[in-house]
């Protein structure tokens, strides 16, 4: 999320910000969607499987960018509405999750402290965390196949690499976080899963869509529409059995917020656009799924952006 900010803030072109949990982050091949047009640049935003409550973060952290994309997609299911918070390994962290404390969260200012915490540790994980170990590694990987491809005795001088090990800090942009896990989705697959999905309490209806979520998702709307000059809403392709267990608690209620946006915002419904055979678990696309699908999405977007002559096409898929 950090690191597609900063690319956001160095393009010439006109931005299209992909925001959203995994099904995001995984879902969309930036790479075949700037390949096919130039007319804007997309860079995807998507973080690790959070829930409604690191959406906030990922709000506050684009306005304070003060970047200002041409358009901005919103990638939810209604999964995300689940009552749910996720503890971080935070030991070591703790400076850094009360990082979040600078930025205006104020949904979490009547909390209990233990809550808060919780809170904070959660959309730590999912909106910042993630990017900086993997992003690190990376640059630490390329730097040493540099050094040894063009420099041998730089890489082999220890002192130069324990200097080198002192100061490697600094970050790329985030890596692609796409796994290309072709395995199907599979009853058997899906057997590995249930003992998670029953302790985080994923199959039990009132988990879902409490006033106080759909209440956030509402106010964070507003806020995004207003860091834009187009909001698309789309609700992420979901196998059979995530819709039929889980998204089906949330969805109506979802929707009747999205659509109470309308005029304002544009919701494409995404949610049943392919067979199960499509998935290699209950959200994530194989890699040819995934291919298809962001050369699907760059027709959305030709289809809703403002076009060259200065008229704004908005049809709906």
């Amino acid at each position: 999320m950090a690191s597609a900010i900063s690319l956001s803030q160095e393009s010439d072109q006109k931005v299209v910000l992909l925001l959203g949990a995994s099904t995001v982050r995984e879902g969309f091949d930036t790479s075949i969607m700037n390949g096919s047009q130039s007319n804007y640049f997309v860079i995807n935003g998507g973080t690790s499987g959070g829930t409604i409550l690191t959406l906030p973060a990922m709000v506050e952290m684009v306005k304070m960018s003060g970047i200002h994309p041409e358009c901005i997609v919103l990638g939810i299911n209604a999964r995300m509405l689940i009552n749910r918070t996720s503890k971080v390994h935070d030991h070591g962290y703790t400076d850094f999750l009360h990082l979040m404390s600078s930025l205006n969260l104020s949904f979490l200012r009547g909390m209990e402290e233990a809550e808060k915490t919780q809170t904070y540790s959660h959309i730590f994980k999912n909106t910042i965390w993630p990017y900086l170990l993997p992003a690190r590694r990376l640059n630490q990987l390329s730097r040493f196949a540099l050094f040894k491809i063009n420099n041998q005795f730089y890489f082999d001088n220890p002192n130069s690499l324990e200097q080198y090990m002192r100061n490697k800090n600094e970050l790329l942009p985030s890596p692609e976080f796409i796994y290309y896990d072709n395995t199907r989705f599979s009853s058997e697959k899906l057997k590995s899963y249930e003992d998670r999905y029953l302790e985080e309490g994923m199959f039990e209806p009132t988990n879902y869509a409490t006033p106080f979520h759909l209440d956030l998702l509402r106010t964070e709307i507003s806020r995004l529409s207003k860091l834009c000059n187009q909001l698309i809403i789309v609700e992420m392709p979901e196998a059979t059995f995530s819709r039929e267990n889980f998204s089906i608690h949330a969805k109506t209620k979802m929707e009747d917020v999205i659509n109470s946006f309308s005029g304002e915002v544009i919701f494409i419904d995404h949610s049943a656009s392919y067979s199960d055979d499509q998935f290699r678990d209950i959200s994530h696309m194989l890699e040819s799924t995934r291919n298809k699908y962001s050369q699907d999405m760059v027709q959305v977007l030709n289809k809703n952006l403002v076009n060259q002559d200065g008229t704004q096409g908005r049809e709906h898929d």
